[in-house]
């Protein structure tokens, strides 16, 4: 663990010690204490590097900070300013766009603070993540492709929010293993064209992998000609050149299971597939589930079983098949799946004529890997967690009151905590007819070795992932 530069004030208002040795809890009375470093919204800092900002954030330099009392909220806005409206609406893509934590007016400026912004803090000091520019030429095949694949799935949200040409800008694309980070988000002075994004990538063919060299050059003529009009035939072409280097890899994919009622539940409402206890290794699809009853409404363990018994019928033939299937094919055969799911709870909420909190219902979180693609489905406030070599992302979003006033550009997510329904759901299987539910599917490209953590509350409450993954969580990608 990076060892801080200044002391850190314990979160726990009853405790509120300094602690400056870098280690993960307070040394008086175990509390997390989180190192949290934040990013400057703008890159014009009028600070010198060991300054102290608003007598609480640490300048480094090079626009990043640390918050020295982590457990405080920042300073939240009335309202929300436009320059920082762009990370709000792209809060579903926070794995890639960093988020606006609060701002700080000090010494006749206003910094605006951006959080799970690409910085890495380790023994050799503190900086941002390398560069697009810096990885490419030392990138696998597949990885490349993956680089440009997620710029393309991009493309749409972040030219709607008028951010678009942030993809453009060699400084703002950093990487992180496979993930393509942005450093932070820049205005379109005028909405950017696929056929610059192709005169831009024509950049990395020289250095591009030589399985995949010629590929990317006819790519970037078609943008360039205007043969490749849309970024969802963007996205197919390259959906179309992974699948045929994924088919090259070679795959070892191992799950393990395990659940508990905790210390004071009267029963156990969560449920998992493969059933818990199970250690399973398979060599290129397999699926994994976990729901959580709603809590609260009674029958949770019934509305969780049958959600998991569903949708694992519905989606044996995927699991199960060595073929690789038509590009696409399975968002919605994981969606109808997901579908069917809910019917058979509302179904029988229905005919047992059940009301208000009489209604069993249970969130979802399921992971369903196909060769070189892992789909990650959810309901509800069950999540998900991407871990690599040094990092660990949630990749869910709560369906929660919280998460979708941010969606909505109500408020911060520090500020959309406060409020007192904030982890109210907003839906969960079985609770209303299908035709209202939307579950989230989102597709992920396995370039590397790496983790996917499926949980209920129960685990993720309080920030445990957060505390424990290096300790807990890494050692089993490191072969521990």
């Amino acid at each position: 663990m990076h060892k801080p530069p200044i002391a850190l004030q314990c979160p726990n208002p009853e405790c509120l010690a300094a602690n400056s040795d870098g280690r993960p809890f307070c040394a008086k009375c175990g509390t997390f204490v989180p190192q949290r470093y934040l990013l400057a919204a703008g890159e014009s800092i009028a600070l010198k590097p060991g300054e102290m900002l608003a007598g609480r954030y640490y300048y480094h330099g090079d626009g990043i900070f640390l918050d020295a009392q982590p457990g405080l909220l920042p300073q939240l806005p009335d309202e929300v300013p436009e320059f920082i409206e762009p990370y709000l609406r792209l809060f579903p893509e926070r794995v890639r766009v960093p988020q606006a934590y609060g701002f700080a007016s000090d010494k006749g400026m206003t910094v605006w603070f951006l959080e799970k912004a690409p910085i890495v803090a380790d023994a050799n000091g503190v900086r941002w993540r390398p560069s697009l520019q810096e990885s490419w030429a030392g990138a696998t095949p597949l990885r490349q492709l993956h680089w440009l694949w997620q710029m393309a799935r991009l493309w749409t949200p972040m030219r709607a929010t008028g951010v678009a040409s942030s993809l453009l800008d060699d400084r703002l694309l950093r990487v992180e293993g496979g993930l393509l980070r942005l450093l932070r988000l820049e205005f379109d002075r005028t909405p950017p064209t696929l056929a610059q994004l192709g005169e831009f990538w024509q950049l990395w063919v020289p250095g591009a992998r030589t399985e995949i060299a010629e590929f990317l050059d006819r790519l970037c003529q078609n943008l360039r000609s205007g043969d490749i009009g849309s970024p969802e035939a963007l996205v197919t072409a390259l959906d179309r050149a992974l699948t045929l280097y994924g088919r090259t890899q070679s795959y070892k994919i191992q799950i393990a299971t395990q659940t508990d009622r905790g210390p004071s539940r009267v029963r156990n409402e969560d449920a998992c597939y493969p059933e818990p206890g199970s250690r399973r290794t398979y060599s290129n699809n397999a699926l994994g589930i976990v729901c959580d009853g709603v809590g609260g409404h009674e029958g949770g363990d019934v509305a969780s079983k049958t959600a998991i018994e569903v949708i694992e019928r519905g989606l044996s033939q995927y699991q199960f098949s060595g073929e690789m299937l038509a590009q696409g094919s399975l968002v919605p055969a994981i969606e109808a799946a997901i579908l069917e799911s809910n019917r058979a709870i509302s179904d029988r909420n229905n005919s047992e004529q059940r009301q208000g909190r009489q209604r069993m219902g249970t969130t979802l979180v399921m992971s369903l890997i196909h060769g070189h693609e892992t789909y990650i489905a959810h309901v509800g406030d069950s999540r998900a967690y991407l871990i690599g070599s040094d990092n660990c992302y949630q990749i869910t979003l709560d369906d929660d009151v919280a998460s979708r006033d941010v969606r909505l550009g109500y408020a911060l997510y520090r500020d959309a905590l406060q409020n007192y329904s904030a982890g109210s759901l907003v839906q969960a299987l079985g609770m209303g007819p299908s035709n209202t539910l939307h579950p989230t599917v989102e597709r992920f490209i396995l370039d590397g070795d790496c983790v996917f953590l499926l949980c209920s509350d129960g685990l993720s409450d309080r920030d445990r992932v957060e505390q424990y993954w290096r300790s807990d969580i890494l050692p089993v990608l490191e072969d521990k």
